[in-house]
Formats: C-alpha cells, structure tokens, sequence
C-alpha cells in the first residue's frame, strides 16, 4: 500500500485552470493552481465526465456542518484526485445516483462528520489510495451503494462511529488492502449491516470499541453472504472484542471467513427470531468448516479456538453454543 501525489499531463486547450470555489459545469478537466480558504462548499460538480486535479493544492473549510469540500448528485464520470480537503462538514460527498467515479490519492482532514459519504444509489465507483484522517464520525460511509470498490485506503486517527461502514442496502461492494489505525479512539474499523460484500486483507489496529462489527438490523436485508478473507486485528480495547456478530434471525444468513490468522477476542449474539445463521469458516489450503446451526457465545481468541488444518480441525466448544 503506497501513498503518493499523481503527476498528470495535460495537452494545451484540454483542461481550465481554476483558484477559486465555484460550480464546474463543463465536462473538461479542471486544475487547481492555488490553495483556498472558504466557508461553504468549495467544488459543485455540474457536469458528468468532469476531472477535478487539486495538484497538490488544499481547499480549507470552517467545519460547518453542512459544508462540502467537493458535492456531485446525479453526475457520472467524475475524477477527483491529488486533493487535499481540510475542515469540512464532509469531505467528499456523492448523493443520489452518482455512478462510474473514482476518488483517487486524495487526503482528507479535520470532517466534522464523513471524509467520504455515499448516499443513495452512489452505485460502480471507485474509492483508491486516499489518506483520511481524524474524520469526525466516519473514513467512508455508504449508505444504500453497491458495486463499489474501496481499496488500498489509509484510515487514520480520531472517529466516533466506524472507519469504513456499509450499511442500509449497500450489496456488492469490495473491500481491499485498507489500513485503519483509530489510535484507541470509541470507534469499529469496520461496520456491516448489508449483504453480498467481500473485504480482502484488512488492517485493523487500535479501536477503542468492537474492532468489526457485524450487524443484522431489522431494517435491512440481513448480513448474509458477507466474505472476509485475511483479516488482521491489533491493540483493540481489553473492554471490547476483535469481532462481534449480531444476527437478526429474520432471514437465514451465512457468512464466511476465510484465513483468519490474527482475530483474537470474539462475540457471536444467539438470534432474536428462529432463523438458523450459519458461519462458515475456510482456509484457503485445508478446506473448510461449515456450521448448520445457529452458532453463537464468545471467547478470547477466535483464530485460536477454530483452527482448520491438514486432514483435521479443531473447534472450542468451551465458548460456543448451537
């Protein structure tokens, strides 16, 4: 995982200049020659296929609430990168059907809530190389997106909800090669109350409460078919576990979890209703162990406690009841 300004080249008459906040309403490529102070939103997007280039620039805000560093609704096609965006009530926010984007190598600063929020059909974009730090309640929140991915982020510093949270109808989306460090602040890494995502080879280090947290909420459509593959959990509050799943019990859900070398301190809540919720849990060399039943309790160490290896497995029942 690197992170690093992007040097781009521009042919004569292919792209504006721009120093000030305004509305960019032309699908051209504009580049930024000047940081800015403002108060208010700094950038409208108002044209689809439109390239916003910060070139190294910072655009500061005053962290009123309502404020965006860069706001896109009903718009395809934007690039936003090389950016830096500081003091925002948002960072970046993409509302309402905002499809084939790419927020790429940004930095992102001092959000009195979200440094990234998705919401509502924000669906097909791409999330990659960002450094998001100290944002007030979450890194990246999608809300009712799917198909996106989120890669190779840095999440970094105080929260008070989640680092990356996928939540109310957000299916399909891939999460990979992030790295969060919450320095003991009272927030997850990661939160999950919608189905069919996959999470690839995260880094969780430092959450000052539930590390991931898993939750099947009566609104939603379930956490079923949710995969996580090499997850890595560290310095988590002694008060808190790596990993909590709460299911719901409205629906049959399955999760799987695949490599799980490092999850330590766990809790799996028994179901409200009578569905059975099945865990799956695999290694990519030895196969895998699949639960029938409803499987829940906690323990100290959940790599520990099951463990999948050549011609055998071992599982804790100490902890866990079905």
């Amino acid at each position: 995982m690197a992170f690093f300004s992007v040097l781009l080249v521009y042919s004569a008459g292919s792209f504006s200049f721009v120093d000030t906040c305004r509305v960019l309403n032309e699908s051209t490529t504009y580049v930024l020659t000047s940081d800015i102070n403002t108060i208010g939103t700094c950038f409208t997007i108002g044209a689809d296929n439109v390239i916003l280039d910060g070139n190294g620039h910072t655009i500061t805000g005053d962290k009123g609430f309502n404020d965006f560093g860069v706001y896109a609704s009903g718009r395809q096609g934007l690039v936003l990168t090389n950016l830096s965006i500081d003091r925002f009530g948002r960072g970046v926010m993409l509302f309402d059907n905002v499809t084939e984007s790419n927020i790429n190598h940004n930095v992102i600063t001092n959000s009195t809530y979200e440094c990234i929020e998705f919401n509502s059909k924000i669906n097909g974009n791409y999330v990659e190389f960002n450094a998001l730090i100290n944002c007030g309640t979450r890194g990246i929140d999608l809300t009712a997106s799917s198909g996106n991915r989120i890669s190779d982020n840095y999440i970094k510093g105080s929260l008070d909800s989640s680092a990356i949270s996928l939540s109310q109808s957000s299916h399909y989306n891939f999460v990979k090669n992030n790295l969060i460090d919450l320095q003991g602040s009272i927030s997850s890494g990661l939160f999950i109350s919608s189905s069919d995502n996959l999470v690839e080879n995260l880094v969780i280090k430092n959450s000052g409460t539930d590390a991931i947290r898993l939750f099947e909420a009566p609104y939603d459509f379930g956490i079923n078919n949710n995969t996580f593959v090499n997850l890595s959990v560290s310095g988590t509050s002694s008060f808190y576990p790596d990993l909590s799943v709460r299911f719901d019990g409205r629906i049959n859900s399955s999760i799987v979890f695949s490599d799980i070398s490092s999850l330590g301190k766990y809790s799996f809540i028994e179901p409200i209703y009578g569905y059975n919720d099945r865990l799956v849990f695999r290694d990519s060399k030895f196969g895998e162990l699949r639960f029938l039943d409803s499987v829940f309790g906690s323990g100290m160490n959940l790599s520990d406690e099951i463990q999948i290896k050549n011609n055998s497995n071992w599982i804790d029942f100490s902890f866990l009841s079905k």
